[in-house]
């Protein structure tokens, strides 16, 4: 049987995987159980690269009867039903596609039938953000954020996040490496008391310091321009400023979050107007219930997350609603918990957070496109995501704020063009992009290819077509802009060529414009994306290797309860070991490595107690100089620590007796690596 089949739809794979047999008829058993589900969980995949499902196993199952459907009730005419011997299954996803979320379920197969379905995860198919990077960690030094809560980008890509809690504001550069950081706790010019919003604009960073109810306007490095605002209701006062952007006017929004209500300036302060008070979803227009963010799109749209209200609201800019979605508090695509966060893309699809620890795309009038995230520290999980940001090469940026970090993300675009309106003189859209290689090697030239769809109502027209490249380090190339005169209904094709030279992600950005990009007016935008390694280095001859030298260690026996099991655990160590304890409910073990004149080593048999990822501190400090070895009760980890007395602390991710079936999926993982060689895990 194929281990790897492409999904155009689920009623086609319906159809074809029927015709092979696999018709999922087999009988109940209650003599087995279902596997737990491991991966993918509400993760986002691009078209046309495969998606592994991977589930923990079961030692009395014989196979495992896997189903995925567009439908969480899984109903036979849209459901894929297929077996297989492993604890895992590939599918090749189909560039057709998407967006759409899958659900899937796995039960076991055994000689006397099979088991009940357990628990359902989803996946969705892109079009969606490709996780990049992250930068930050928790702190008050440099680089390092005490609740990152909102962030904007300039003309050069730079960042600028504001640090709530650590009362300033830090720049990085577009790779995330500190630049610079000001202001302090206080409230004089130039400090800030908890900095929430922060927009730039016209060569300006603008700043709500929240507990100071006022905003200052700073320059690029941090020297201070004017402040204006101060406690109160009345109009240009403010209680809890929080979010804010800048329109095509110039003219600087504020979501006034204490007041519910938005308020307009000029660039200078000056108070504009006033729109919004307090009401509950149902009780008319114009009411928040401490609204947070605050966006505008291209054509003066304002959209405002509503987050009492868990809602998202769009209006024109008379501020006559256009629409709003969300409205309850669940953990439901396309509904929301608190929405913070708002940003919107170069197609005006708007993304939003909520406390659902998720970011979701929506086309702007609401219509639900897919979601990422989860609960986690992991890459591409989120903890209370708050501000989010949309750089002019598509690049997303999540203040992932009590992970205490920036995650960056490649927006993927849409294949299907806008429709050129009729009143337009002069319209051009994409009718496709692509990149000959998703991945290629240093040196290696990399081809793109751009096919354009003249309209309007003139019978012909010029255009510019430019490609933006940004690397992995922030750098930008521009390629040569290409010139085409077309009739109305025409198509032409473009193709480029790229020698990357550095290694990591890169993003194209592919623009349509008039010419000499007259008026700052762009026709459409296309996104895309290619990972760039480095050479495979020729093999060498290998010449013996040194036997290494060997340690003396001791032996410390500890006898432990887990989960009403006893464990005997017998660890090695180069100094004495004392005040062993396991605290099951945390998932910690800790001891205290005694004096010693040299570095010490400590051999842990863990994989009698505690699944990894592992998270290790040495006298409070986090740890990463340690290697895991060995699969099932095999599983060792090997510590390294400095000279001297040392308290030390192991977190794992679950409980061993408690969970055994999905620990052999995850140790056989680790030991799949250890096999290669000793190799660090540093888990962040």
């Amino acid at each position: 049987m194929p281990n790897s089949r492409s999904i155009f739809s689920v009623m086609i794979l319906v159809s074809m995987l029927t015709a092979f047999g696999f018709t999922g008829a087999y009988a109940q058993s209650f003599n087995l159980i279902s596997p737990a589900l491991m991966s993918p969980e509400t993760k986002t995949s691009t078209p046309n690269l495969p998606v592994k499902f991977i589930w923990a196993t079961v030692t009395a199952a014989t196979g495992y009867e896997l189903q995925i459907s567009k439908f969480s009730d899984f109903p036979a005419q849209d459901t894929v039903t297929v077996t297989t011997t492993e604890p895992s299954y590939t599918i090749n996803t189909a560039e057709e596609v998407g967006p759409v979320t899958y659900y899937w379920r796995v039960a076991s197969l055994g000689d006397t039938g099979r088991s009940d379905y357990g628990e359902t995860f989803s996946f969705s198919l892109g079009p969606s953000p490709v996780y990049l990077y992250q930068f930050g960690r928790p702190g008050t030094g440099e680089g390092e954020f005490s609740t990152p809560a909102q962030i904007t980008t300039d003309s050069s890509s730079d960042i600028y996040v504001t640090d709530y809690n650590g009362h300033r504001v830090l720049k990085f550069s577009s790779d995330g490496k500190p630049i610079m950081s000001w202001g302090s706790l206080g409230n004089e010019t130039g400090q800030f008391n908890k900095p929430f919003g922060i927009v730039y604009h016209g060569g300006f960073i603008y700043v709500s310091d929240q507990e100071n109810n006022r905003v200052q306007k700073f320059t690029t490095d941090g020297q201070f321009v004017l402040a204006f605002g101060t406690p109160g209701t009345e109009k240009g006062q403010f209680n809890r400023p929080s979010g804010m952007a800048v329109d095509n006017l110039g003219q600087l929004h504020l979501v006034d979050s204490g007041n519910n209500r938005i308020q307009t300036f000029t660039q200078d302060g000056v108070f504009i107007s006033t729109f919004g008070i307090y009401g509950p979803v149902g009780t008319g227009e114009g009411k928040f219930s401490s609204p947070v963010g605050i966006a505008v799109d291209n054509d003066n749209n304002v959209f405002i997350t509503d987050s009492g209200n868990h809602r998202v609201v769009k209006y024109d800019s008379n501020w006559h609603r256009v629409t709003e979605w969300g409205r309850k508090c669940t953990d439901e695509r396309g509904v929301f918990c608190n929405p913070t966060g708002i940003a919107i893309d170069n197609d005006g699809n708007v993304f939003v957070s909520d406390y659902n620890h998720r970011v979701q795309k929506f086309q702007n009038n609401g219509i639900f496109i897919s979601t990422m995230g989860s609960p986690g520290s992991q890459d591409g999980q989120f903890d209370t995501p708050l501000g989010l940001a949309i750089d002019d090469v598509n690049s997303l940026y999540v203040a992932d704020s009590l992970n205490n970090r920036i995650q960056a993300y490649e927006i993927v675009q849409s294949k299907t063009p806008p429709k050129c309106a009729g009143n337009n003189e002069w319209c051009y859209t994409f009718v496709s992009a692509a990149v000959s290689k998703l991945s290629l090697e240093v040196g290696e030239t990399q081809t793109m290819q751009a096919t354009v769809l003249a309209g309007g109502t003139e019978p012909s027209g010029l255009f510019y077509l430019y490609v933006t490249i940004k690397e992995p380090d922030g750098s930008r190339v521009e390629l040569e802009p290409m010139i085409k005169v077309m009739n109305n209904g025409e198509q032409a094709t473009f193709d480029m060529e790229f020698t990357p030279t550095k290694v990591g992600r890169h993003s194209v950005l592919m623009e349509i414009t008039p010419p000499e990009r007259r008026f700052g007016h762009v026709f459409h935008t296309y996104a895309l994306g290619f990972n760039v390694e480095a050479p495979v280095a020729e093999e060498k001859p290998t010449h013996e290797e040194e036997p290494e030298e060997e340690i003396s260690m001791k032996s410390f026996v500890q006898e432990l309860s887990v989960s009403k099991e006893k464990i005997t655990l017998d660890i090695a160590s180069t100094s004495d070991v004392t005040n062993f304890d396991f605290r099951e409910g945390d998932k910690k073990m800790s001891f205290r490595a005694m004096e010693s004149r040299d570095n010490g080593v400590a051999r842990i048999p863990i994989g009698k107690v505690l699944e990894g990822p592992y998270v290790i501190t040495v006298d409070g400090e986090t740890e990463d100089d340690y290697f895991v070895q060995g699969i099932g009760d095999e599983t060792a980890l090997e510590l390294r620590y400095p000279a001297g007395t040392h308290d030390i602390v192991i977190t794992g991710t679950r409980v061993v007796p408690e969970f055994p079936a999905v620990m052999l999926v995850l140790v056989a993982v680790i030991g799949a690596i250890a096999v290669l060689g000793r190799t660090r895990l540093a888990w962040r």
